[in-house]
């Protein structure tokens, strides 16, 4: 994992609004809802207890990354590629995925 992943993550789950390279942890004003925005697009976010991801149509190397670190950080299978294509628990992944911790 990297350092700046490991900085967003704690960032995420701390309530730590703040900026790491291109990501961006933000808080929107009116809820407790945090997102982890990566290059403008939000990749990932936390309401209460529960992480919502999603690649927005960007599956590239940096994104898988992201997602990835917080999948590792959780406990939660990775997401892999084969032959072009992402998957994620043997299955052909739609691009989102949630979970409660």
């Amino acid at each position: 994992m990297r350092k700046v992943e490991k900085e967003s993550i704690a960032r995420l789950i701390n309530d730590n609004p703040g900026r790491s390279g291109k990501n961006d942890i933000v808080i929107r004003a009116d809820t407790s809802v945090l997102s982890w925005r990566y290059h403008g697009n939000t990749i990932v976010t936390r309401v209460g207890r529960e992480i919502r991801m999603s690649d927005h149509g960007y599956q590239t190397v940096a994104t898988k990354s992201r997602l990835n670190a917080v999948l590792a950080h959780f406990g939660k299978p990775r997401i892999y590629q084969k032959d072009f294509l992402w998957y994620h628990h043997g299955a052909l992944w739609n691009g989102y995925y949630q979970f409660e911790y």
